[in-house]
């Protein structure tokens, strides 16, 4: 089990003050990068548990089970600018693995699957043209997808005992 407290909106970086050039003709007011390219982080509180399960299963092969949770403690909707993260996914992850003593020598091997999705994740383009306007700055504008995550891990470990 893991917790991770709420920590509330603070600036990352901050640029000095200066003109921010856009690409654009009509300039409807002067933009200040030091307020435009303000980057800011903030974190909601999250909790996050784990459960594994090992068994021999005969003299030579032991196998594990594990199923865990990776809770994104993410705040965007605090934030009213740029931020420091992009994804967002609350991610379970579900293992299988194997062992096997061979002397004095520990062979194991498993596979790791995860998975996470969000039906509002924020768009980095327009799809299909991948145009962004220049109002569009803030990615936050350019509207929401679907996005999955899906994730494969193989491991292979190899311990000598001395």
């Amino acid at each position: 089990m893991e917790w991770f407290a709420p920590l509330s909106t603070y600036v990352v970086m901050q640029p000095e003050s200066g003109k921010f050039i856009q690409n654009r003709v009509v300039k409807i007011k002067p933009l200040d990068s030091a307020e435009l390219l303000k980057v800011y982080d903030s974190m909601k509180s999250v909790f996050n548990i784990g459960l594994a399960i090992e068994h021999k299963m005969n003299d030579k092969i032991t196998g594990y089970a594990a199923i865990r949770t990776d809770f994104s403690n993410a705040n965007y909707e605090d934030i009213h600018g740029l931020s420091l993260g992009y994804t967002d996914f609350n991610i379970y992850h579900f293992t299988l693995g194997a062992s096997t003593n061979l002397n004095d020598t520990n062979i194991g091997v498993g596979l790791e699957y995860s998975h996470g999705e969000r039906s509002d994740f924020p768009r980095i383009f327009n799809f299909p043209t991948g145009v962004v306007e220049p109002e569009q700055i803030v990615i936050s504008d350019r509207g929401t997808c679907k996005a999955i995550y899906n994730n494969f891990n193989l491991f292979f470990g190899v311990t000598k005992l001395l």
